[in-house]
């Protein structure tokens, strides 16, 4: 169910972020999108929301980031049982609130994409390696500026390797 609310929410996140404005750049609503449906925004609302509900999980206790994963079984459990037109009414009244979050951090890796095409450059983050247990890897990953690495770096998420990479060859451009 997390999985399809996961897909449910950024749908109509993104429906609505488009048309409040159609006419941002598509960099500009992602980055709206992606601060709206961040785990940590959604743990926040969850939280909020469901502080008197009991949930049931497999683990002994519920960590920060279950909240999140709650609220995304939700919403795909009200998109199966009551369909899309519901769902978005409960995204609307839950998340969508007109209290959105602000984008508040620079976004080096969308800072770096749009440099790289006013250069006519491809930019590409590959993994490299990956190392450690399951519950606690970690990830090498490449940027590739025109289909050669040009640095990487190490990282318990793929997604901070990215930000940290975009930021060092920001900072190595200026």
């Amino acid at each position: 169910m997390e999985f399809l609310g996961d897909a449910v929410l950024s749908s109509v996140v993104s429906e609505s972020l488009f048309l409040q404005s159609p006419d941002q750049e598509e960099g500009g609503l992602s980055l709206k999108r992606d601060a709206i449906i961040s785990r940590s925004n959604l743990n926040k609302i969850a939280k909020r929301n469901f502080k008197n509900v009991s949930f049931y999980y497999k683990t002994k206790s519920i960590s920060e980031n279950m909240y999140g994963n709650f609220l995304e079984a939700i919403i795909g459990a009200i998109y199966l049982d009551k369909g899309l037109l519901s769902t978005k009414h409960f995204v609307q009244r839950l998340i969508l609130t007109g209290e959105e979050i602000s984008v508040k951090n620079q976004d080096f890796k969308s800072e770096l994409y749009s440099l790289a095409k006013k250069q006519r450059q491809k930019i590409n983050f590959v993994q490299l390696e990956q190392s450690g247990p399951d519950h606690k890897k970690s990830h090498k990953i490449g940027l590739m500026i025109d289909e050669k690495i040009v640095d990487s770096c190490w990282s318990p998420t793929i997604k901070d390797a990215e930000i940290k990479l975009s930021k060092k060859m920001l900072s190595q451009i200026k």
